[in-house]
Parts: C-alpha cells; structure tokens; sequence
C-alpha cells in the first residue's frame, strides 16, 4: 500500500485549498479543489478566494443543480504552512440549484477528470458533480449536452478565478510518489477538463453515510 497512513502535513507553495460544503435532501456534499497563485495565501488573499469562487460558482454551477441544494458553507485553507490561515464562512450570496426537475439521488454524479500534461494518477485530479437532475440523465448515460455543459462550467469557472485579481490558477496537489510520502507536495496546473458521459456513483452521499 502506497504511503502508509496517517499522512503527514506536507506543505504545498503558495496554494489553498478550498472545501465547498452542500446542503442536500440526504444530508452534506463537499467539492474540494486546490489554487495556487504567485505570492503565498494570507487571510485577506482567502477571503477574496471565497468570493471570487462563489460568484464564479453562482454563474456557471448554480444553473446546472437542483434547487434543492445549496452550497451553505465555504472553507478556504492555506495549505503552505502547517496552522496557517483559514477563512470559514457562509457565502455571501445565495448558491441555491437553478434547476426545478427531480433531483437524482444523492450518489449520482458525473466524474470530471483535470489533466495536467502529465502521466500517472499522481498528476491527475477528479471531481463528482452534486445535484443531478431527472432531465440530465438517460438510463445510466447523461441526457444530451449535459456533459458538455458540465466540461464548460469548468473552464470557465477556473478560468473566470484565474483572471481575476488573484490570479489563482486551478491546481491538482500530489503528495505521495513512488510510495512515499514527499517532503514538499507537487503542485501542477490544470490544463484540461473532461467530463464523462456515463453516470457514476458515490457512495459516501448516500443518507446518513456523511461526506
């Protein structure tokens, strides 16, 4: 088994980790994503993570979840430096789903791969869509368009953070290699986004399973 646990905390240069928390009709959902920027992370520089990445969620995710979730918590963390700065709050705008069809249940998503330009599941990030619609599936298949709608609202989610002042670029953060824990973590920008067509499941959504 590759690097035994507990995990170590490992530093990642310059870089936050950011925990969207989501209310759904089985209980909680979490996305978690790593950005990195030029200069390290301070509270302010979080706070304005925060903001940046709710705006930039209502605009491209918000429209594609049911509106019976709502992201009702945002942790951002710097993960430079062990206790460093965090910024915990409820977003300050309403990130209610847009989408008025049945919701699936809580395990259905859509995997999203982020690719780096390099090889090996190290370099590889992934993320699992939250509040699936009725109308965006068909058996175990996404309804037409609703893969490419997803692939999008990534590129532009990322993409609308990494021109904003921050300048914070979306990142998949590696801390094990060869079976071994690294000293500093790996940081490596996404470079492309693909979205699977067939529907996926996750079992840690399930009610009373937790995230």
């Amino acid at each position: 088994m590759a690097c035994d646990a507990p995990k170590p905390f490992i530093p990642a240069a310059n870089t936050a980790r950011v925990r969207a928390i989501f209310d759904t009709p089985g209980g909680k959902a979490m996305n978690v994503t790593h950005w990195r920027k030029a200069t390290p992370f301070d509270k302010d520089d979080l706070a304005a993570l925060c903001t940046e990445y709710e705006n930039a969620w209502e605009a491209q995710f918000s429209p594609l979840q049911s509106n019976v979730v709502e992201m009702t918590r945002i942790i951002a963390t710097d993960i430079s430096a062990e206790d460093s700065y965090e910024v915990d709050r409820a977003p300050l705008i309403d990130l209610t789903g847009g989408r008025t069809d049945t919701i699936m249940h809580d395990n259905v998503t859509i995997a999203t791969k982020f690719g780096t330009g390099l090889s090996g599941r190290s370099h590889r990030g992934r993320s699992y869509h939250i509040g699936l619609t009725n109308d965006q599936c068909t058996g175990d298949q996404a309804a037409a368009g609703t893969s490419d709608a997803i692939r999008d609202a990534w590129i532009d989610f990322a993409g609308t953070i990494n021109d904003s002042d921050l300048a914070a670029e979306l990142v998949v953060v590696s801390y094990c290699q060869d079976k071994e824990w690294l000293s500093d973590a790996e940081v490596n920008a996404v470079t492309e986004f693909t979205t699977e067509n067939t529907l996926d499941s996750m079992r840690t959504r399930l009610a009373g399973r937790g995230m």
